[in-house]
């Protein structure tokens, strides 16, 4: 009996010390070096700069992240959502709306006039209130993080700004991850694992209007591919080939001239 145990035992050593020489699934795939600097994370040969969004548009209309998604860039972007209970945000709503409705009493009692926001969050509480009641709406907290990646320190500055810029346009307020860039490039893979958790309410429909349903790329690698031309939205290629669609018709619209 002991000496099976021993045999075992052995066997098993042996097997540890032959396994520490072979190579794992991580020293293939991971990169010569990682270094974690103020505003951006080294990856082997790359630079990534992670953003933080936190501040949204009062308003917005379907699709209006497309442009975001798709600009010609290297450019990743991460949607983290966490659906939320709706007897605790009811009861949350009605503590607000009974906070905003004794503001306005009170600037009414003293003659005062109330300042326009306090009117329309109440306004927003209480319709968001009534639509959790009657299930029309759930309630979500969402975080967008966007990494950009350049090989150099300047096209790393310069893709920076670009996206600023971008987002700035589209009234998002966007902060660097400053000394959490390790967290931020951890947040934006896709792994469900968001280190930095700046979060904002959404209900659902704010939130639909968030996710990508639609792409201009118009790239198809069935069969045999024909390069028609360079997508103008975001100068990826214009390729595919119609013999592999549902139909195989196709309208072809230019100026006079063009050919």
């Amino acid at each position: 009996m002991f000496g099976n145990r021993n045999t075992k035992k052995q066997e098993g050593i042996q097997t540890d010390i032959l396994s520490r020489g072979e190579n794992k699934i991580n020293d293939l795939i991971a990169p010569d070096t990682i270094q974690n600097e103020k505003t951006f994370y080294v990856v082997g040969n790359r630079l990534v700069r992670t953003f933080v969004v936190v501040g949204y548009p009062r308003t917005v209309r379907m699709g209006w992240l497309d442009s975001l998604y798709s600009y010609d860039a290297n450019i990743d972007i991460s949607l983290h959502i966490t659906p939320w209970s709706r007897t605790k945000v009811i009861k949350t709503l009605n503590r607000r709306i009974g906070q905003y409705m004794s503001t306005i009493s009170m600037d009414d009692r003293n003659g005062r006039i109330t300042d326009v926001e306090v009117v329309t969050a109440l306004e927003d509480a209480e319709d968001l209130r009534d639509k959790l009641h009657t299930g029309i709406s759930r309630f979500f907290y969402q975080a967008i993080y966007i990494s950009v990646s350049a090989r150099y320190v300047d096209d790393l500055d310069q893709l920076t700004e670009e996206v600023e810029s971008l987002c700035g346009s589209m009234q998002l307020t966007t902060r660097i991850a400053v000394l959490q860039q390790d967290k931020g490039f951890m947040t934006v893979l896709p792994l469900n694992d968001d280190r930095i958790r700046k979060t904002r309410n959404f209900d659902t429909e704010s939130l639909s209007t968030c996710f990508p349903l639609v792409s201009a790329e118009l790239t198809n690698t069935e069969g045999v591919p024909i390069l028609y031309g360079i997508n103008q939205i975001n100068n990826s290629l214009v390729m595919f080939d119609r013999f592999k669609l549902n139909s195989f018709n196709s309208v072809t619209l230019a100026t006079s001239g063009a050919g």
